[in-house]
């Protein structure tokens, strides 16, 4: 057998090639493992939930869906939208964009024209994510409220993303209702 790290490479590989990296790779439409033929330890429900509450995505066997990827959290701590891989995965393709636009200016003239231009470049590149459900919105600052004379001078320019992830669902709760006979529904 191999570990559970090579599968989980697969399930990435196969999530980025039926959607985009900032959608989870976990669960049954992008993370069942079809190549997974048992595992070591069946998991009940509750260790599948003490697994994920210490962080660690368990592998699950689920008799009408074989085994799945069954979460996607990271290792960091703090309880912010940082601690789900998909969130982490969006976040590297908007470095990534970003890094692709920055080089390309490089040792031009530090201006608001430059400024400008960065943000009408990378603008569009973030509403493809923001349109393809990564970012739920986004601004992009690098004007003169984060350039000074003295980054100009330093040959510095600066800017800010601020951006809103969008978060995906990992528990359903449903609440049932039972009212007597000859209740009238609107």
């Amino acid at each position: 057998g191999v570990p559970a790290s090579v599968t989980a490479l697969g399930a990435i590989g196969y999530n980025d090639s039926v959607a985009y990296p900032w959608f989870a790779p976990a669960g049954f439409n992008r993370a069942a493992l079809e190549n997974v033929k048992n595992t070591d330890v069946r998991l009940t429900a509750g260790n599948r939930d003490d697994l994920y509450q210490s962080r660690i995505n368990p592998i699950a066997n689920f008799p009408s869906g074989g085994f799945v990827i069954f979460g996607q959290k990271t290792l960091q701590q703090a309880k912010t939208a940082l601690d789900r891989v998909n969130v982490r995965r969006m976040l590297l393709e908007v470095k990534r964009q970003i890094l692709h636009i920055a080089r390309r200016l490089l040792f031009r003239r530090n201006n608001a024209q430059l400024r400008q231009k960065f943000i009408a470049q990378l603008s569009p590149r973030l509403s493809f994510i923001q349109a393809n459900q990564g970012i739920e919105k986004f601004k992009i600052i690098m004007d003169d409220t984060n350039n000074s004379a003295e980054d100009r001078r330093n040959y510095r320019l600066n800017g800010k993303i601020l951006v809103v992830p969008t978060r995906t669902i990992e528990f359903i709760s449903m609440e049932f209702i039972v009212d007597p006979d000859g209740v009238t529904f609107k």
